[in-house]
């Protein structure tokens, strides 16, 4: 068997065990109602892969053979969990934080190697990492839509990661801000609440990242905004991929430009669960550069650090 990523410990027994058309699910009953979700994603699983639909159940007692039973325990540290494949059943008992999720994670992955018939095995488990994060860009090229974006949620909580952060620059759906949109199919309001929503689910934490500085190509080049720049006449420049990133920046001597800054994040923080954000402040590559050239104005050592 492979595994991804490779569990903390893996010990194989001898024998089998085998899903039956008369499988069943179990829920423990008083486990919590999170365990309802990973229960259909194994359901969903063992029905693709199989062909086989275990019913799902609550009771206290369950009696019978190949069962699957699933298990919160509050002793387990976060994200740990113990699968244990006997030749009758399967048992998986994980911490309320995701552990009874990466547990059925890891039986899934048996399941897609091996089909209906499991190697005896006993695992136990948890992350060595707390965090585990995908960075995708989702501003240069074609703007993911949400449906793929949940296939990509999927993808990544079947491996254990437990963060994805989507790079935006022009590619959301700012209320005020049409002239830098208007040529794209942004992601809605209505989609980060919903993807936020559906990662959660699945042990994600989605976390806002808004390019907020620098590669500001999109917005620094609308007629409402390009007096920001910190590169006077950059908006009639010839374009490249190597301009976008390497240009663009605002010009921070002018407070319209922190009041820019402060408006786009305020809007578009308050989509996320998240308690992160990540700000792009990096890559203001003509940072100082401009100023000379287009302003009367001295740098003054600012009297505080303003607060974003």
């Amino acid at each position: 068997m492979i595994f991804l990523p490779q569990p903390s410990s893996l010990s194989y027994g001898e024998g089998t065990f085998t899903i039956h058309y008369d499988s069943r699910i179990f829920l423990d009953s008083e486990s919590p109602a999170e365990l309802f979700s990973a229960a259909q994603l194994l359901q969903q699983e063992i029905e693709t892969q199989t062909g086989f639909r275990p019913a799902i159940c609550r009771r206290h007692q369950p009696v019978g053979s190949h069962l699957i039973y699933l298990t919160a325990s509050p002793e387990l540290s976060r994200e740990a969990y113990t699968l244990a494949v006997t030749p009758e059943n399967i048992t998986i008992c994980g911490s309320l934080e995701s552990g009874v999720l990466y547990g059925v994670q890891t039986l899934r992955q048996m399941i897609r190697q091996a089909g209906a018939v499991l190697p005896t095995v006993l695992i136990s488990d948890k992350p060595a990492m707390e965090n585990r994060g995908f960075y995708h860009d989702a501003t240069r090229g074609r703007v993911p839509t949400l449906s793929y974006l949940k296939q990509l949620a999927d993808t990544l909580s079947f491996y254990k990661i437990n963060q994805l952060q989507l790079y935006i620059e022009h590619s959301y759906l700012f209320d005020d801000l049409t002239e830098m949109w208007r040529d794209d199919t942004p992601l809605t309001a209505e989609d980060i609440l919903e993807l936020d929503r559906y990662c959660k689910g699945l042990g994600i934490d989605l976390v806002p990242s808004l390019a907020s500085f620098g590669h500001l190509y999109k917005l620094l080049c609308t007629k409402s905004y390009a007096h920001l720049c910190e590169l006077e006449g950059s908006a009639s420049a010839p374009f490249s991929f190597y301009d976008r990133q390497a240009h663009h920046t605002l010009d921070i001597t002018n407070p319209e430009s922190l009041s820019l800054a402060k408006h786009i994040l305020s809007e578009y923080m308050q989509l996320f669960s998240s308690k992160y954000f990540n700000l792009c402040a990096d890559e203001t590559f003509d940072l100082g550069k401009g100023l000379p050239a287009h302003s009367p104005r001295k740098r003054e050592p600012p009297s505080s650090t303003p607060s974003l």
